[in-house]
């Protein structure tokens, strides 16, 4: 499943790793949609993160996002 980034987030997110927004929608085009799971800022809880591969410099780079920058969507019932 593809995600979706918030608009106002992903202009912030380009704008700092150097990349453009253009290449960010690829990489939620592309993404595989699978939530991770990791702890949040040493507190010791869990917190959701999307890992999309985004072009930054000529180089591809797997970035964990946190889920909250998304748009938020439902799973396809199968």
């Amino acid at each position: 499943m593809p995600v979706k980034m918030k608009k106002e987030i992903r202009k912030r997110v380009a704008c700092m790793i150097g990349t453009t927004q253009e290449a960010i929608r690829k990489a939620e085009a592309g993404g595989d949609g699978r939530l991770d799971m990791g702890p949040n800022d040493g507190t010791g809880t869990l917190c959701g993160f999307y890992l999309l591969h985004v072009p930054v410099k000529g180089k591809i780079e797997p970035t964990l996002f946190p889920t909250e920058y998304f748009v938020k969507q439902k799973e396809d019932e199968e």
